[in-house]
C-alpha cells in the first residue's frame, strides 16, 4: 500500500508540474507572444517528430510556418526563427556576444569542442588557439603535403582509367579531404586513399553519427549508454552506435599517440610537428582544463568532421554542376589547359587564385 500511495503521489506531482509547464510556455515564457504551432511552444518533441521520425524534415516545415504567421515563428518551446535577410547582419556581427542555445548543440556531443562551445567567451578562448592554423600563411605552408596528397588521388582515378573502373568521385573527394585534415590535425593521416572501398567504411560511420543526432538531442543520455554498454549489445541493439564508437576509439587512439609524443622542441629532425592536437596540447596561452585529453580529443573529432565533410560536398556538387553545364565545362578546360601547360607541374594555389573562370566556379559551387 505504501509503494502504491508513494506512486500515485509521484504521478499527481508530475502532472502538476506538466501542466504548470504547459501553461508558462503557453503563456507566461518571454518567447508566448510570437506566433507558431501551440505544439512547437509546448515541447521540442514537435520538432523530434519532423527530424526523427521523418527524418530531417523540420527545416523544410519552417517555410510553411511562416506562409502562415508571418516572419517570426516561435519552432520551439526557446527558438525563433526568422525569415528576414536583414536581420542577419543584427545577430551575426562582430559585436554581438551571445551564448548558444545547449539544447540545439547537444546533437554533436560534448560542448568542450570550440564549434558547439556554449559561453562565447570561452569559445572565443578556444577559437583563438585554432585560428593560426587557419590563416593564409598556414595553409601555404601546408600546401605541399596538400599537393601530394591530391597527386595521389589523381594517380588512383588514371588507375581506375587505365582498368575501365568507376570513379565513386563521392567517396574520392571524401578520402582526400579526410587525409589532408587527419594529417592537419594528428601529423598522419587515416590513409582513406589507400582504401579499396574508397572509405565507405568510414563515411558510414559518420553518416550513422549524423544519423542518431537528432534522437541524441532529444535523449541526450543515449550517447552514454551506447558508450557503457559492452560492445556486443551495442551491436545488436544498434549498429549505427557501434559504428560512431568504433570511429571514435581511433581518432582517440591518434590522439593519445601525439600527446605521449616528445614536445616541438625535442621532436626528431624530419618528424612532423607541426598539427594542431601537438599545437594545442603545448599552447602557453591555454589554461590546463583546456589541455586535458577529453577535451583535445573531442576537438580533434569536431574539427575531422568538419574539414573533411564541407569540402568534400563543395567538390563533389561543383564536379557534378560542371559537367552538368557543357559550356561552362569547356569554358574552364580552355582557361585549365592555358594556365597549366604541363600537368606533372602544377601552379601554387596563390597562382590558381587567380584564375578569373576557376576562382569564378569555385565561389559559385560554396554559394
Amino acid at each position: 500500500m505504501a509503494l502504491t500511495h508513494h506512486l500515485a503521489a509521484a504521478a499527481a506531482a508530475l502532472v502538476v508540474w506538466l501542466v504548470g509547464l504547459a501553461i508558462y510556455r503557453l503563456h507566461f515564457h518571454p518567447l508566448a507572444k510570437f506566433p507558431g504551432p501551440k505544439l512547437a511552444a509546448l515541447t521540442t518533441w514537435y520538432e523530434g517528430y519532423y527530424d526523427v521520425v521523418l527524418k530531417g524534415k523540420y527545416t523544410f516545415q519552417f517555410g510553411r510556418m511562416h506562409e502562415k504567421y508571418g516572419p517570426i515563428v516561435r519552432i520551439g518551446p526557446n527558438e525563433l526563427h526568422v525569415l528576414d535577410h536583414e536581420y542577419y547582419n543584427e545577430l551575426y556581427n562582430q559585436t554581438n556576444r551571445l551564448d548558444k542555445y545547449a539544447w540545439f548543440y547537444s546533437m554533436v556531443g560534448n560542448p568542450v569542442a570550440t564549434f558547439p562551445t556554449i559561453r562565447a567567451d570561452v569559445h572565443r578562448l578556444r577559437r583563438g588557439a585554432l585560428a593560426p592554423f587557419f590563416s593564409a600563411k598556414a595553409v601555404s605552408d601546408f600546401h605541399p603535403r596538400i599537393q601530394a596528397l591530391t597527386d595521389r588521388l589523381t594517380a588512383r582515378m588514371k588507375q581506375c582509367a587505365e582498368r575501365d573502373e568507376p570513379i565513386p568521385l563521392f567517396f574520392a573527394y571524401r578520402c582526400l579531404t579526410v587525409d589532408i585534415i587527419s594529417e592537419y590535425i594528428f601529423g598522419k593521416q587515416l590513409g582513406l586513399l589507400d582504401r579499396a572501398d574508397w572509405g565507405r567504411d568510414f563515411y558510414s560511420a559518420w553518416r550513422s553519427l549524423w544519423d542518431l543526432s537528432p534522437l541524441i538531442r532529444q535523449l541526450p543520455f543515449l550517447m552514454d549508454v551506447f558508450m557503457g554498454m559492452p560492445r556486443w549489445m551495442t551491436k545488436l541493439t544498434s549498429p549505427k552506435a557501434l559504428e560512431v564508437i568504433d570511429m571514435k576509439t581511433q581518432t582517440d587512439q591518434m590522439t593519445r599517440e601525439v600527446l605521449a609524443s616528445p614536445p616541438p622542441d625535442k621532436v626528431r629532425e624530419g618528424e612532423n610537428q607541426r598539427n594542431i592536437v601537438r599545437a594545442l596540447a603545448h599552447d602557453e596561452d591555454l589554461p590546463a582544463s583546456e589541455k586535458t585529453f577529453e577535451r583535445i580529443s573531442e576537438e580533434a573529432n569536431n574539427l575531422l568532421a568538419a574539414g573533411f565533410e564541407t569540402t568534400a560536398a563543395v567538390l563533389t556538387h561543383m564536379t557534378y554542376l560542371v559537367l552538368a553545364h557543357p559550356e561552362v565545362h569547356a569554358k574552364l578546360r580552355k582557361e585549365l589547359e592555358d594556365a597549366i601547360p604541363d600537368p606533372e607541374n602544377i601552379p601554387s594555389w596563390q597562382t590558381l587564385e587567380k584564375l578569373p573562370y576557376l576562382f569564378a566556379c569555385v565561389k559559385e559551387s560554396i554559394r
